[in-house]
């Protein structure tokens, strides 16, 4: 049974932005070492961000908390398969809550064009 949808879309404009404005330490904000691994070597750094933030933050509406209550961006985590298909990874108080609510199965897409990029989180129990 699906327990929780979250979609959230990011013009690339605004991470840049959020990066002129804040460098490295906005990555730093949004990213966890793994992930701040990757983007350093990432040929688009503004689209790599962009897509983090989409993920994460359509994670945490699907969660039904948003990057709130406890939850941060760094519980949340995206990494890829062999095949180069997005994964969530959550931890900490995220994965706390989503146990909680009975999620024993995630589902994440991520899409990005010139201008802007979306992700789409689906939250599923055993039932």
């Amino acid at each position: 049974m699906i327990v929780g949808i979250g979609v959230d879309i990011v013009e690339h404009k605004r991470i840049a932005h959020l990066f002129d404005c804040y460098g490295e330490k906005f990555a730093r904000h949004i990213l966890d070492d793994q992930e701040m691994s990757d983007y350093q070597k990432a040929p688009a750094p503004v689209r790599f961000l962009a897509k983090r933030f989409a993920a994460k933050e359509a994670a945490a509406k699907a969660l039904g908390t948003g990057i709130s209550q406890g939850i941060t961006f760094n519980m949340i985590a995206i990494r890829h398969d062999g095949n180069g298909r997005p994964l969530l990874e959550l931890m900490s108080k995220a994965a706390d809550h989503a146990s909680s609510i009975g999620v024993v199965t995630h589902w994440l897409s991520i899409s990005d064009e010139r201008y802007h990029s979306i992700a789409m989180v689906v939250l599923e129990t055993g039932d």
